[in-house]
């Protein structure tokens, strides 16, 4: 009996996923079979029936959150464009091409629009009762990461930090700090690391930021990934894109070096 239902979800799982979902000039087509019509301008997509009957409208979009990350959102409209919300539909499949990645995600994601006998018309009613808006959201993120860096910009001025030549973290002239900007063992990603001063002048470790890096251990704990994050030795972790680095410039015009920098006076780690 057990290998009977483990048979039958084998055999389920691979119908799920064997599901072909594909454009061929105006037409939407399930398993070679066409379902649906559409339209598409600056990547909005027009859906109809096969009778010619505007259903939905779709438009994907991409946000970037660093250079390793990314997320796909999808703008759904009623088919006059009275209603409208934003929403993620991911599924478990990510082709290279969006258009392909749209059908799919409707096809195996959480809103099923897309069946092998057509539009589903009640899945379209879900998503659009649905009130989302992923979009804001993102947007509103984007500007409490702006804010943010300028918070940490201006700290960094009023704390009157700065760097010499050498990559010593200087306070009012004097040094308090060290800083370090390093290519990653792929000679791919990159890292920076910034130390304190002890009382004996020694040169210790306190934090860590890396572009991308998996099996980080540091501190005493080991951290599966590290995408774009800075980890500091009291356990405290934050997210800095690397956009903000100018690596190849001096550390006194490198935003991310000054955020670091900024982060680790505000935590009392270096002073």
């Amino acid at each position: 009996m057990k290998n009977l239902i483990l048979s039958a979800f084998t055999l389920l799982s691979v119908s799920i996923y064997a599901q072909d979902i594909k454009t061929k000039k105006d037409k939407i087509l399930f398993d070679n079979k066409e379902i649906a019509k559409f339209e598409e301008k600056k990547r909005l997509y027009t859906i109809s029936d096969l009778n010619g009957n505007v259903i939905v409208k779709i438009k994907p979009n991409i946000h970037v959150i660093n250079e390793n990350s990314r997320k796909v959102y999808y703008e759904v409209f009623s088919a006059d464009e009275s209603k409208s919300v934003s929403l993620y539909n991911k599924s478990e499949k990510s082709p290279l091409s969006l258009e392909k990645k749209f059908l799919i995600d409707f096809t195996l994601g959480e809103y099923k629009l897309f069946t092998a006998d057509g539009i589903d018309t009640t899945v379209l009613t879900a998503m659009l009762d649905t009130n989302l808006n992923v979009k804001e959201e993102l947007k509103n993120s984007a500007a409490d990461v702006n804010k943010e860096k300028e918070r940490l910009i201006s700290l960094f001025k009023d704390a009157r930090l700065d760097f010499d030549r050498e990559g010593n973290i200087l306070k009012d002239r004097k040094i308090i700090g060290s800083f370090k900007r390093k290519t990653d063992d792929n000679g791919v990603n990159y890292l920076y690391e910034i130390y304190n001063i002890d009382h004996n002048l020694n040169h210790n470790i306190i934090g860590v930021w890396h572009s991308l890096k998996s099996n980080v251990n540091f501190a005493g704990k080991t951290y599966k990934t590290v995408n774009n994050q800075l980890l500091f030795n009291n356990d405290k972790v934050y997210e800095i894109s690397g956009s903000n680095s100018s690596k190849n410039m001096s550390l006194s015009m490198d935003d991310l070096a000054i955020m670091i920098t900024a982060y680790a006076f505000e935590n009392g780690l270096i002073k």
